[in-house]
């Protein structure tokens, strides 16, 4: 009985962080496709202010959510 209430115990202490890390992954994912969004309505002046060109910016906005860059994915 002592080690089923322990693996339970375990269980309910690991879902939390589960789920949260689950939580802070989507909302990664949802922050990349507004910006992104965002980078594609910007003009020349606003691109130039950041040192992008339109081909760079367009290049960028029309990967998918899921392209994230690798320092996300640690």
């Amino acid at each position: 009985m002592t080690t089923a209430r322990t693996l339970t115990a375990a269980n309910a202490m690991c879902a939390p962080r589960s789920n949260a890390n689950l939580l802070e992954r989507a909302h990664r994912f949802i922050t990349l496709a507004k910006t992104r969004r965002a980078l594609a309505q910007l003009d020349l002046r606003m691109l130039d202010d950041i040192g992008l060109c339109t081909r760079e910016a367009q290049l960028e906005a029309a990967r998918p959510f899921w392209d994230a860059p690798a320092f996300w994915r640690k």
